[in-house]
């Protein structure tokens, strides 16, 4: 990204898997500011349409998220063969299934194409006084296709979010925030937050981790507002 959204790369060892970065003053984080849940996102989103407008070719280095989704695919229809049967909370197998057909085919049907962060939670979104709007990313975890797959941990971590699920309508507007500062398609943000959502239910309740901080339980309610986010964008 060329310090565009994201800080500046200085060199890098591939050997020592070292990296030496540009540094960031003050380096506050977008989690610890408190900023009001639109201006948060608002925040993010800016940060997103600058990387996302960085022309980069698919290819080596960078991984496929059409192949990183299939596997993360194979994965949950492991665990909710193995995990559901015996679930000691309530789990939605319907909504399961749903993420599993989007991870499937979300990245194949993405128009909208580049170089995604891949974990753009605020915590990753820190205060940089060189930068255009005063906000860099760090830490990314890049994959290669639908651009849609970025906002899910922007939108999701706000205000007290591992206590509280914000209601469907609070998240669609969230989502059509940033669809409007960002150029991504609405719906296609509100289908990636169900299926990461999903996803990242099923990997905390494979840990065992069912309810309690960042359990299964919040996750997949978190998953359950967003299926019913995506479905008041599209009335």
């Amino acid at each position: 990204w060329h310090g565009l959204g994201a800080v500046e790369v200085l060199a890098a060892d591939a050997e020592d898997w070292a990296l030496l970065l540009a540094r960031l003053r003050p380096g506050t984080t977008l989690r610890d500011e408190g900023l009001p849940p639109e201006e948060h996102v608002a925040v993010g989103a800016a940060v997103l349409a600058r990387m996302h407008a960085v022309a980069v070719p698919a290819g080596e280095p960078f991984r496929s998220l059409v192949e990183v989704a299939d596997r993360l695919a194979d994965i949950a229809v492991e665990r909710i063969e193995r995990l559901l049967p015996t679930a000691p909370i309530p789990v939605d197998a319907g909504l399961c299934r749903q993420a599993v057909d989007l991870l499937r085919t979300m990245p194949r049907s993405a128009t909208r194409r580049g170089l995604a962060h891949g974990d753009l939670n605020p915590g990753n979104i820190l205060r940089a006084d060189t930068a255009a709007d005063g906000w860099l990313a760090i830490d990314p975890k890049p994959v290669h296709g639908d651009l849609a797959w970025d906002p899910w941990p922007l939108v999701t971590q706000v205000e007290d979010w591992t206590e509280h699920v914000a209601e469907p309508a609070v998240l669609a507007d969230r989502i059509r925030l940033v669809a409007e500062l960002t150029g991504l398609d609405a719906g296609r943000i509100g289908a990636w937050c169900v299926a990461r959502g999903v996803e990242s239910g099923l990997w905390s309740a494979d840990l065992g981790r069912w309810t309690g901080f960042r359990g299964a339980d919040t996750d997949l309610a978190w998953a359950g507002a967003w299926a019913k986010a995506t479905d008041l964008l599209a009335r």
